[in-house]
């Protein structure tokens, strides 16, 4: 005998959000020198001002500066900065031969560094006229001139403190950099070839080909002095380069790092993580250690294709946001079991994903959008997270975009990028709109912070580009006939209701979270292992039969439970063998929302129950099965 189940389509599923105009810009500026001017990187000190790292060929000016930079020759990094106004203030330029900075930080005590790669004999000046230089000449018959990697400190002021320079025998840069609560800095460098500290050889890539590039996080005081390397980028990845890491520390200084990867990743000597080996194909990883640098867990963001996290946010409670796109499919794992996987379509475009996990690394939820046709796409490019929980992210498109109807759509360009503002309360859009329109031209999102209620924005463009509602009126974004050219602005967050829970689990997961924790994954999908209700008749004679390291699981001979398919992309079917009578039947978010209940009454020794989740969001979602003195925990991923 088969029941039938239908899951009704769920509320937070079938709103229709009327679009909304609730950014206020508030300021904006451009940066646009006589050639390219590439945005790199930003950061927001707690008074509002915002410093901003670029760089740039030619000569740079700026009609609001008083100081201007001078042609670096080939290409310079530079640093400007803003007051809370928009105002800009100064900028200061790095010169070398060839010299960018990838990476902004505003320490906790307003100072700012500035990490990424030089060549030659490189400036560091300060706003005051004071000029460091540090490095060497090219020495004769050369290829090309040394290559070092920096990192260095400077006042809010502009005045600097400190440079640490690593040299590499090949190539390299300085990608990121987080301060722990102690003031103390992790580092994320990669090189080829041999990494020196002055004389000393303080590490290797490998001896071989200069194409061969190894990952470090070096761990420096608050001075810059060299105190070690985190043990995460002690593994040589022999041919597997990690591309661009990014370091987020959170609340309790646990480290996080995301990255990019081909054929495999170590983390430690026992945990890594390996992609299909598909051609070409590179994967996402993100990592977390905790303050002691031990490792606590690793997630993969794979499948066929291209994969890429484009910015990740840790909130207030250490749950971890991230957004940014993938090719054919997008499958998330902990490198053995998949936790959420989306159709595979051939395309040569790039679909949109947004995913939350919690801080013990149990995804939440997870949102994928594809654009109709074989070159549509939609992409994540960054992202913020409010003091409510509000994630803010902006992204890039082609044609029409609608999130599948959830909001009005937005209309872009056929030919070139459009880029797209986006709010999300959990996994549930409230947003969408443009604040910058392109014509015969494009613009990206590059990098988003808030604080204090505002939320600064910072990206690239080219041609004709115009942000929305500067004060009441369009801002027209400077032009010129060639090159790059790099923009910022800012725009209050309105008044919005506070979305965390009193607890990390919501109220309707509290019931069964103690299930999830006492049981190993491994016991929690057997189909015979149940759990003792708390509200079971104390008379019962039942005796619990441990299994394993779990004081809650209960082996029930003859008596199981199962799901299957499992993944699903709309059906799914419960079978219940042994299993007489009523049993009560519940549906959970991952995130504890309560969706759905249902008494079954099972009168054969094996019945089947057909669920339909076809109108359900994918993501992986909690089916509780309550009989008699037992409860049980299915998980289903919905794809």
């Amino acid at each position: 005998m088969k029941g039938s189940l239908l899951l009704i389509c769920l509320l937070f599923l079938t709103h229709s959000f009327a679009q909304e105009s609730d950014q206020q810009i508030t300021w904006a500026h451009t940066l646009d020198g006589y050639n390219t001017t590439d945005f790199t990187d930003m950061d927001v000190d707690s008074s509002g001002n915002t410093f901003v790292s670029f760089m740039y060929q030619g000569a740079f000016s700026d009609p609001e500066l008083k100081n201007q930079l001078p042609d670096p020759g080939y290409v310079g990094g530079a640093v400007v900065k803003f007051d809370a106004a928009g105002k800009p203030l100064w900028v200061i330029g790095i010169k070398g031969a060839w010299s960018v900075v990838r990476s902004i930080l505003v320490a906790k005590n307003g100072d700012f560094l500035i990490t990424g790669s030089c060549e030659g004999i490189t400036s560091f000046p300060s706003v005051s006229g004071k000029v460091k230089k540090l490095g060497r000449e090219k020495i004769q018959n050369a290829y090309h001139h040394p290559q070092f990697l920096f990192v260095a400190r400077y006042s809010n002021e502009g005045e600097l403190k400190w440079v640490k320079m690593l040299e590499t025998s090949a190539f390299g840069a300085g990608t990121s950099i987080a301060e722990t609560a102690k003031g103390e800095l992790f580092w994320a460098i990669h090189f080829s070839g041999k990494l020196y500290d002055g004389d000393e050889l303080v590490d290797e890539a490998s001896t071989g080909s200069s194409n061969i590039y190894k990952h470090e996080i070096v761990k420096l005081t608050s001075t810059g002095m060299l105190t070690g390397f985190h043990p995460f980028q002690r593994i040589s990845f022999d041919e597997n380069p990690i591309y661009n890491a990014r370091l987020v520390l959170d609340h309790e200084d646990a480290l996080i790092v995301h990255g990019l990867f081909q054929k495999s990743v170590a983390f430690t000597p026992n945990d890594s993580l390996t992609n299909d080996n598909y051609y070409d194909s590179r994967d996402a990883f993100i990592v977390k250690f905790d303050r002691e640098e031990k490792y606590l867990w690793s997630r993969k963001i794979g499948g066929q294709h291209y994969q890429d996290i484009s910015e990740m946010r840790v909130d207030k409670r250490g749950n971890i946001h991230v957004t940014g796109h993938y090719g054919y499919e997008c499958i998330i794992s902990n490198g053995i079991e998949l936790i959420q996987k989306t159709k595979f379509e051939y395309t040569s475009g790039y679909s949109f994903f947004y995913a939350g996990f919690s801080k013990d690394g149990q995804l939440d939820y997870a949102q994928f959008h594809s654009q109709p046709g074989y070159g549509g796409t939609v992409m994540g490019r960054a992202m913020g997270i409010d003091e409510k929980g509000y994630a803010h992210i902006f992204g890039s498109y082609k044609d029409t975009l609608s999130f599948d109807g959830k909001v009005d759509p937005i209309y872009g360009q056929h030919d070139e990028n459009s880029v797209f503002y986006s709010r999300w309360k959990r996994d549930s859009l409230e947003v969408l709109s443009q604040q910058i329109i392109s014509k015969k031209g494009w613009s990206n999102y590059m990098d988003v912070i808030i604080r204090n209620g505002k939320c600064y924005v910072g990206g690239m463009y080219y041609g004709t580009n115009e942000l929305q509602d500067v004060k009441g009126k369009p801002f027209r974004f400077s032009e010129r006939d060639y090159g790059r050219s790099a923009f910022v602005y800012s725009f209050s967050i309105p008044e919005l209701p506070e979305i965390y829970e009193q607890s990390d689990t919501a109220a309707q997961l509290l019931a069964i979270y103690p299930i999830l924790q006492c049981l190993p994954p491994q016991l929690l999908d057997q189909s015979d292992i149940w759990v003792l209700r708390e509200d079971r008749d104390p008379t019962s004679n039942q005796e619990p039969v441990w299994t394993g390291d779990s004081n809650c699981g209960v082996l029930r001979d003859s008596v199981f439970a199962t799901l299957f398919p499992n993944p699903t992309a709309q059906l799914t079917t419960l079978e219940l063998k042994g299993i007489g009578g009523r049993v009560v039947l519940q549906v959970f978010s991952s995130s504890g929302q309560f969706l759905f209940a249902q008494d079954l009454m099972v009168e054969d020794p094996t019945q089947q129950f057909e669920l339909n989740f076809s109108n359900v969001t994918p993501g992986t979602y909690f089916i509780q099965l309550q009989q008699a003195e037992f409860m049980k925990i299915l998980k289903l991923v919905k794809m």
